[in-house]
């Protein structure tokens, strides 16, 4: 825990830029006491419900993913409307800046910086972070922004869309355990895929 909670970006930055450097770097710490365990897998899936409307605010302006189109499967449609007028209207009040760390510090969440930092820290070791969700991909790719090559150290639960592919393949062309084509949360889809990613490993089949 790095803070009481993450703020409403509407009224002001959901963190400080101290705060996201110090849930950034706690993913990181967390990454090398991994690695050092042995580990050369390890999935990450965050519990806290808000955190796929910070993903998803992070895709629009990193991906040009629309707000409309990633929330549909996760919210009711009656609730989608009001998510996303709040959203752009934090949007609009604060600058989108490109840059990874400010989008993070201003529409982002300790959760969302801790995975980020994880991701990196992972890939610095050469090890490997399953994610699933839109803030599996969300994470991802600011890590790849922050740390280039990160990317390639993550695989996805499920494929991203199809259109979302295609418009971009560095955010979303992860490679995947299952070819389903879905970002909604499942907890024991990823178990299943972890299952499935240690069975594939040499050890994993010695006696």
């Amino acid at each position: 825990t790095v803070g009481f909670g993450s703020r409403n970006p509407y009224h002001q930055p959901s963190m400080t830029s101290a705060e996201c450097r110090s849930a950034f770097d706690k993913g990181r710490r967390l990454a090398e006491w991994e690695a050092m365990k042995g580990s050369l897998w390890a999935g990450v899936r965050l519990m806290n419900p808000s955190t796929c409307i910070f993903a998803a605010m992070q895709l629009y302006i990193h991906a040009s993913v629309r707000l409309e189109e990633s929330l549909k499967p996760l919210l009711d449609l009656d609730r989608i409307e009001a998510v996303v007028y709040v959203a752009q209207k934090a949007l609009r009040r604060h600058p989108m800046s490109r840059d990874a760390f400010t989008s993070l510090t201003f529409f982002g969440g300790y959760d969302l910086a801790f995975l980020t930092g994880f991701i990196a820290g992972m890939a610095s070791e050469g090890r490997f972070t399953l994610v699933g969700g839109l803030e599996g991909f969300a994470a991802a790719y600011l890590a790849e922004l922050i740390q280039p090559g990160s990317a390639q150290y993550v695989t996805a639960t499920q494929s991203a869309p199809s259109s979302w592919t295609e418009e971009n393949s560095e955010a979303f062309g992860l490679p995947a355990v299952f070819t389903s084509r879905s970002h909604s949360p499942s907890l024991s889809g990823q178990r299943l895929a972890l299952f499935h990613l240690h069975s594939s490993l040499p050890f994993s089949q010695m006696p």
